[in-house]
């Protein structure tokens, strides 16, 4: 996938040119498709479409097929999703910031993992008063981040339940072998 804030202008069969930002271009079952929002939107619409590069030609159409638009649709979803999910793993590991429980108690922790377990956001942190300890404490969390927060790194966690924990500790485990071999 290609992720560009670029523009593009689309001429269509009536004369009417409209002025797009591209989201991404990206493939799904050897075709390639491009996400386009309006620059004079507002709103934030997103138009899907075939495309399609031949030579120095550049063919962008219309995706008819409801079956095809949903797919491409939900496909385009999930990536976005991991997209986003990469950039904020990226943005928060390694760094101290302040967890908030979900009965408000806040703690200063180090960050030193975030990763996903089935559908959930995971977190490992190591909590400031352990960070000098030659064995620190690692602790696991369901996280998620504010969205309506002004800071870049709100983020709230929950306790991972009894009965999931320890598949979320070997999973971890199994995840720091894969990275040190």
């Amino acid at each position: 996938m290609q992720n560009k804030m670029a523009a593009i202008t689309i001429t269509y069969p009536n004369g009417q040119q409209v002025d797009y930002y591209i989201l991404c271009r990206f493939w799904i079952n050897e075709r390639e498709y491009i996400a386009l929002s309006p620059q004079d939107d507002g709103i934030g619409t997103i138009e899907l479409y075939r495309f399609e590069i031949t030579g120095e030609d550049i063919r962008i159409s219309t995706i008819t097929s409801d079956y095809e638009l949903d797919n491409i649709r939900s496909e385009y979803y999930k990536i976005m999703e991991h997209e986003r999910f990469e950039t904020e793993q990226s943005a928060i590991n390694n760094v101290y910031t302040t967890l908030t429980d979900e009965c408000g108690n806040e703690s200063v922790c180090q960050i030193i993992k975030t990763f996903k377990y089935n559908s959930h956001q995971i977190l490992a942190a190591i909590p400031f008063e352990d960070t000098a300890n030659t064995v620190p404490k690692i602790q696991l969390f369901f996280y998620q981040t504010d969205d309506d927060s002004t800071d870049p790194i709100n983020i709230i966690i929950n306790e991972i339940p009894s009965y999931m924990f320890n598949n979320v500790q070997d999973y971890f485990i199994r995840l720091l072998k894969n990275e040190s071999d």
